[in-house]
């Protein structure tokens, strides 16, 4: 008995906070099914590990600690960013250790169409295999079919072919379905942008600081990676020790499982993770951001005449000496699609009306005091003195209608990020000018909250901030009587994405280029081994004062024209042994050296 009141008291407490529902280790990819910020609630698409069986479909609880890594579209963000962003239909990637948050990023483009390793080809029919990636569930592995159609493009390793030369079996695909321009941006305050930054933001449980990287990927051996890192103030060689005893994969494309073999290509940009449990040295996620669609990313140095300008860095090599930047300047369609911090905009016929066109609007949580809710017992929406609410369609808090039912002695617990919807339903629209809210002696106090509107014909998927209220610091809303607000509409920002607020300078962009039928993006899905090259003469420009029989024993790796190796040498009676980057090429037996990276450990 006294076990059984143990356990229910681990429930409680679990059940208690916003930490995911499932012990210990949790991985998965979603999609918000309901709810914002920190209190969404995220129907798993993708498993990949879990201490106690999982399957996908399940739903999600998920609370971002403050001390971890946030992405928006591959792009290093605040914490306060990422939140704002998560909102119903969009993607998720979430990872959690012992109930601590480590690594969060939200995607705003859609999944892709299909993905996987190809099967079969034949007509304008594509098999594919596709395994998604979680374990400890069935199935382990399913079959995807996409048409091919002789409008898309198709790129096999980022050159266009024939369907028929690209689409070979055992290979890796991505089909894109056909999409407008998009526009992602982060403004510089929603941006971390170096290791020095993303140091503050992700701490292990010994308060150890963990650098999170992004960098130019070189090349990767014997679980370690090599790549320029890019910081405020340029780019730097770096090693990365890997993480040896994870199972395949630990890579993602745009939020995507990925084999390692089909991810790794030499140059690209990539955002390299460590494990926050395991230790600083080990890279537990390495999300990928390849450049095969025509994707051009950089920050904003200007604009005008429909176009952006773009300093972009490129390091076709991942050498740091090899970096170089450039001045870009990217068309803008007429119909582009815009994303600001996770945010999508409106289309430009769709520019809501703030003060009629809200069919949608939400009442959300932000803070309470602490404890197990805060207690509503009523509220009403205003417009120009009528009072609304009861009657309307309710969704997301379970008890919700309760707040309509005009008894202030009945209250809900909503704890921090509980959420309500109403919805006016179709043909009615409305926007409040007032708030007004009752709270109850007997809960929680409440600090501050949110209320929203989205526009009919949005799939209450596109959110418009009409109130943000706080009671200021330490302060709660008065209880036991009404408290009422105004929401002054003049204020309101109804079309918060649009390409002014978008083109900002110091903005990271990303422009990823229309594609009017589609795409069919191919890359060799090799299994990352290396075959050893003997040189019997290594160039004299490596140790040029070296005689002959000091040339050091040299073996030599390949991948993508880059070279790894191990050296041995040994002279006035001292030895050192450690791994080299070694960048060249080799002509014949001899290699031609043009770069040697920082040896890794060994000793003299």
């Amino acid at each position: 008995m006294k076990c059984l009141h143990i356990a229910c008291a681990v429930c409680m407490l679990f059940s208690a906070c916003h930490t995911f529902i499932y012990a210990s280790t949790q991985e998965f990819l979603g999609v918000v099914e309901s709810g914002s910020g920190a209190g969404a609630k995220v129907k798993t698409v993708t498993v990949l590990y879990v201490s106690q069986e999982v399957s996908p479909g399940t739903i999600e609880l998920f609370d971002p600690n403050e001390q971890c890594v946030f992405q928006i579209n591959e792009t290093f963000c605040t914490r306060e960013a990422f939140l704002r962003a998560v909102t119903p239909g969009k993607r998720l990637y979430c990872r959690a250790n012992r109930h601590v948050g480590q690594i969060y990023a939200l995607y705003t483009t859609p999944f892709f169409k299909a993905e996987g390793t190809i099967k079969s080809f034949s007509g304008t029919t594509l098999k594919i295999t596709h395994k998604p990636c979680y374990r400890m569930c069935t199935p382990q592995e399913e079959t995807q079919t996409a048409s091919i159609d002789s409008d898309m493009i198709i790129r096999y390793e980022g050159a266009e072919v024939p369907a028929g030369e690209a689409l070979v079996p055992g290979r890796h695909v991505r089909v894109i379905a056909p999409r407008k321009q998009i526009v992602q941006a982060i403004h510089p305050d929603a941006w971390v942008r170096g290791p020095d930054e993303l140091a503050a933001t992700f701490r292990n449980i010994s308060n150890e600081i963990i650098r999170a990287s992004e960098g130019f990927f070189r090349t990767y051996h014997e679980a370690a990676y090599y790549f320029a890192s890019i910081g405020i103030d340029g780019c730097t060689d770096m090693l990365q020790a890997g993480q040896k005893t994870f199972d395949e994969p630990f890579f993602l494309i745009d939020g995507q499982y990925a084999p390692a073999g089909a991810a790794l290509r030499t140059g690209e940009r990539m955002l390299f993770c460590p494990d926050e449990i395991i230790g600083p040295e080990k890279i537990y996620k390495t999300f990928v951001v390849p450049g095969d669609d025509g994707v051009i990313e950089g920050v904003v140095t200007g604009t005008g005449n429909g176009n952006v300008t773009l300093k972009v860095i490129e390091c076709p090599t991942g050498y740091a000496s090899d970096c170089v930047e450039n001045q870009t300047t990217v068309d803008l369609d007429s119909d582009a699609e815009y994303h600001l911090n996770g945010i999508i905009g409106f289309g430009s016929d769709q520019t809501p009306d703030n003060t009629t066109a809200f069919r949608y609007l939400r009442f959300t949580v932000i803070e309470q005091e602490k404890g197990l809710g805060a207690g509503i017992a009523e509220m009403r929406f205003i417009q120009d003195g009528e009072e609304f609410g009861p009657g309307m369609t309710l969704s997301g808090e379970s008890d919700a209608a309760l707040v309509f039912d005009g008894a202030t002695n009945e209250i809900v617990k909503w704890s921090e990020g509980s959420w309500m919807v109403l919805d006016a339903g179709d043909g009615v629209q409305t926007a409040p000018t007032g708030f007004k809210i009752y709270t109850s002696g007997s809960g929680r106090g409440l600090r501050a909250f949110r209320i929203e509107g989205a526009k009919t014909g949005s799939d209450g998927l596109t959110w418009v901030t009409l109130l943000d209220y706080h009671a200021g610091e330490g302060n709660i809303i008065p209880k036991n009587e009404w408290f009422e607000t105004g929401i002054d509409l003049s204020n309101v920002d109804a079309n918060p994405v649009t390409i002014d607020k978008i083109i900002k300078p110091g903005s990271y962009v990303r422009v990823l280029p229309a594609l009017s039928n589609g795409a069919v993006l191919v890359r060799n899905n090799n299994d990352l081994q290396w075959d050893p090259v003997d040189i019997a003469e290594p160039s004299s420009r490596y140790s040029p004062r070296r005689k002959s029989s000091d040339r050091p024993d040299m073996r030599l790796y390949t991948l993508s024209g880059e070279y790894i190796g191990r050296l041995q040498d040994r002279r006035h009676d001292r030895t050192f042994s450690g791994a080299f980057i070694i960048a060249g090429e080799i002509r014949g037996k001899t290699a031609y050296i043009r770069q040697v990276g920082t040896r890794i450990g060994g000793r003299e």
